[in-house]
């Protein structure tokens, strides 16, 4: 039906309830991601990736559509430059690195993050697993050496993975949990949300400000050990 204005009022104003991972939850989700079963296939495939997410606050698509010429070990940036497509492949030998148009972000925008230690431990062992002495390829690839499909991930992996933590799944899909739970933390740790929203690839605070700011009343923030 056409919005009205009152609709559009009411939508702005409506209050965003959902639920980041707790200490105890990031914590046991990480643990077994480190330490994947050497007799699991999918989970040697899929657990980095998941990791990876935990990490950086991405996107399932963008954080699955890394190669190695984005990471910048000398600068100590990843670079954002692309996304797998919902439907369909990507051929990385007919992939453009220098062209983002063949398979845009989200946003249609490029940016880089920081490599901070636990990403870059990440991608050393993924390095060593899959990739020594070679300068491309993706970085998290599947069984059969293309990039990862997210319905596989979340039949294969994630569902399991919840299961096997006792973490109980939240609302929606599946990795805006992790999404949520980095900004979330970022945000308790003291970064701005034009930092913030910066790394996870909004185009302007104004998600950031809007969603999360109000979400997080200081007087209802985490104890202490929570925060830390």
């Amino acid at each position: 039906r056409r919005r009205t204005k009152r609709h559009r009022a009411a939508t702005r104003s409506r209050r965003v309830t959902f639920q980041p991972f707790s200490l105890a939850e990031m914590r046991a989700l990480l643990k077994e991601l480190r330490s994947p079963d050497a007799t699991d296939v999918n989970q040697a495939h899929f657990y980095p990736l998941t990791e990876a997410l935990f990490l950086t606050g991405l996107r399932w698509a963008e954080a699955a559509a890394w190669v190695w010429p984005d990471v910048s070990n000398s600068g100590g940036r990843l670079h954002i430059r692309r996304a797998i497509p919902k439907y369909g492949t990507l051929d990385l030998e007919e992939l453009d690195i220098e062209d983002p148009e063949e398979a845009p972000t989200k946003t249609g925008e490029e940016w880089s993050i920081p490599i901070r230690v636990p990403l870059a431990n990440l991608l050393l062992r993924q390095r060593q697993r899959s990739y020594v002495g070679r300068s491309q390829g993706w970085v998290f690839p599947n069984t059969c050496g293309g990039h990862a499909n997210y319905r596989n991930w979340l039949e294969r992996v994630w569902t399991k993975l919840l299961e096997r933590c006792k973490v109980a799944p939240r609302v929606g899909d599946a990795q805006k949990a992790m999404r949520r739970s980095y900004i979330t933390s970022a945000l308790i740790c003291g970064r701005t949300p034009k930092e913030v929203s910066a790394e996870v690839g909004h185009t302007t605070p104004r998600m950031v400000m809007e969603v999360y700011d109000s979400f997080l009343d200081p007087t209802e923030w985490p104890s202490d050990v929570e925060r830390e």
